[in-house]
């Protein structure tokens, strides 16, 4: 029997995070996997800035990083206008 996957909510912070690191182009989706969990707990609190975010994901890019944390910016404000 195969175990059940329960998703998160639409509006949960969790769905929010991963989706802006979905948006995100990396090596392997492992990197964004990484990139989404440290976009959770930074939207939680947990880090001030996208540097730390970026630093401990040690996701690997295929874009600068300047227009990572730009993009992020960017699709965060969406969210947040959504509210």
């Amino acid at each position: 029997m195969n175990p059940t996957i329960q998703l998160w909510p639409e509006e949960s912070l969790e769905k929010k995070a991963y989706n802006v690191a979905s948006m995100i182009p990396t090596v392997e989706p492992n990197d964004q996997m990484r990139l989404g969990y440290h976009l959770y707990l930074y939207l939680n609190g947990n880090y001030s800035n996208f540097d730390e975010v970026l630093n401990a994901a040690r996701a690997r890019l295929t874009i600068p990083r300047n227009e990572a944390k730009k993009r992020i910016e960017e699709l965060l404000k969406e969210i947040r206008k959504s509210k």
